[in-house]
């Protein structure tokens, strides 16, 4: 997990803790309290100055300028694994992750709720820029819209057999918000799903798709808006298509045989793989990145591209 604070300083959260990058060069680690604590963190994000780590072992906070960790109040997540946490317009943390049924954390009362018609096993959180929390699970995708009055209006997506405009199947793994509100939503089973930000129908990206023959495998985890045009990535494969007007089309074999996360920069596509860390050029040739030899070919889940820097979160 990666998270930017407001000092613009880099904060990443790995299988051994917590870590800072440090003005100077270098990293600053910092150890979750406790004998034989468990270090993994699986998700970061900030709340006014507060960093709030989802751990396999629940929920903590983390005072940056003191360098000390505490408990989340005692509620659902405690001793928890937690996977996906976001921040909605109010302030309030959202929590999902393991055996949790979603849940919010009021920073400023200490005080948990649950969502209404709560999943567990959500893995994928968003907040839109109309305000609108989305929710990926094992089966399906929740909306979650505020009225007037307080009150969380629920929206449930799920996979639909002969459908047509339906959830692809499986857990949602990644969600993606275009600029007009159009969400993209990747998902282990049923490819890639675009929902019109304009009423509920789904649009199908996969194998079965009249559209998307070319598609080897219903994996999906990345997706990446290039002008009119879209890039897919994960299973087998890298896609290239524009929404409506051109229909899939394989661009290269994904290295290592999955495409976790991609970027797009002025030099090219970037894309974070089983075999690293490589670039498609904008001539279309795909190699690895230059990184330093320790890190090639390492698997490469999740990337930062930060100027003339690359910080690549790799399972070495």
């Amino acid at each position: 997990a990666l998270q930017v604070d407001s000092r613009g300083r880099l904060w990443g959260g790995t299988d051994a803790g917590l870590s800072l990058r440090e003005e100077g060069g270098g990293f600053l680690h910092y150890r979750l309290p406790g004998d034989g604590a468990d270090q993994r963190v699986r998700a970061l994000r900030m709340v006014g100055d507060v960093l709030w780590l989802g751990t396999v072992d629940g929920l903590w906070r983390f005072n940056p300028d003191t360098g000390e960790f505490a408990r989340a109040p005692s509620g659902p997540a405690e001793g928890r694994p937690v996977h996906a946490l976001a921040v909605d317009a109010r302030g309030r943390l959202w929590v999902g992750g393991e055996q949790l049924p979603l849940s919010l954390l009021d920073p400023a009362t200490a005080r948990w709720q649950a969502a209404p018609q709560a999943r567990s096993e959500v893995r994928s959180l968003q907040v839109d820029r109309s305000g609108v929390v989305w929710a990926g699970d094992e089966t399906g995708l929740q909306a979650y819209r505020e009225e007037a009055g307080g009150t969380l209006q629920v929206m449930r997506y799920e996979h639909q057999r002969h459908q047509r405009y339906s959830l692809g199947r499986g857990r949602v793994k990644s969600l993606l918000e275009e600029r007009e509100g159009t969400q993209w939503i990747g998902t282990c089973e049923g490819g890639a799903r675009r929902l019109s930000a304009y009423n509920t129908r789904v649009r199908s990206y996969d194998p079965d798709s009249s559209s998307t023959h070319a598609l080897r495998a219903p994996g999906s985890a990345a997706r990446v808006a290039d002008g009119d045009a879209r890039w897919l990535g994960g299973a087998e494969a890298l896609y290239r298509f524009r929404p409506g007007e051109e229909p899939l089309s394989e661009v290269a074999p994904a290295p290592g045989g999955f495409v976790y996360s991609m970027d797009l920069q002025p030099e090219g596509l970037w894309l974070a793989s089983r075999d690293g860390l490589h670039v498609l050029a904008r001539g279309g040739r795909l190699q690895p990145a230059p990184l330093p030899p320790a890190l090639q070919g390492v698997r490469s889940r999740r990337f930062l591209v930060d100027g003339d820097r690359v910080w690549v979160a790799a399972g070495t």
